[in-house]
């Protein structure tokens, strides 16, 4: 099976960007399309240090188009796009996109930020230039389209038959079941 994931490196941290698929809620065996971003510094035993960001295909075009807005815009102040709010927890995750000039030489950097309960702070910086910003902010934009999906788990795998459409049989053909009119003095216009 193959996924849809990038990565991007700064000098101590490391993005990830890759979709994935969660249950809709504990019950429901069915799954539904998301995206994560994943942090984390590029030191040993980084990948036990990260944080993940999880991102419905909406909040993933926001996102992207965050991005493309700070292109064309260049705003110095970081903008914030995603501010997500733990349930049952004090802890609250942001993602920010910002321009920058340092020494004569254009970035932008992808900024994410969560403080917890305890008071713990998290910050991770993503220094990008214009052409692997440009590809980050593409990427999530295929990424939203491509995880709008839900997927149902089939009779043979669970037990229940996968939901139908109103008045369609398991085996009938799928264009029997069309409203076109029987003859043409059914046509209204």
């Amino acid at each position: 099976m193959q996924i849809m994931k990038n990565c991007y490196f700064s000098k101590r941290y490391g993005m990830e960007i890759t979709e994935a698929t969660t249950k809709i809620s504990s019950k429901s065996s069915t799954l539904r399309g998301c995206v994560y971003i994943n942090c984390f510094p590029k030191e040993a035993g980084g990948r036990d240090k990260r944080v993940s960001l999880k991102l419905t295909p909406e909040e993933c075009l926001s996102v992207s188009l965050g991005m493309m807005r700070c292109i064309n815009d260049k705003p110095v102040k970081t903008v914030g796009l995603i501010v997500h709010q733990v349930e049952g927890k004090t802890a609250k995750s942001c993602l920010g996109v910002k321009f920058f000039t340092v020494n004569g030489v254009e970035g932008f950097n992808l900024d994410f930020y969560r403080e917890t309960e305890s008071s713990d702070k998290v910050n991770y910086s993503f220094p990008f230039k214009l052409d692997s910003f440009l590809h980050a902010a593409k990427f999530l934009e295929h990424l939203s389209m491509a995880m709008c999906f839900e997927e149902f788990e089939s009779k043979s795998e669970s037990g229940s038959e996968q939901p139908q459409s109103k008045g369609q049989e398991k085996d009938d053909d799928p264009w029997s079941n069309q409203p076109f009119p029987a003859n043409d003095d059914d046509i209204p216009f």
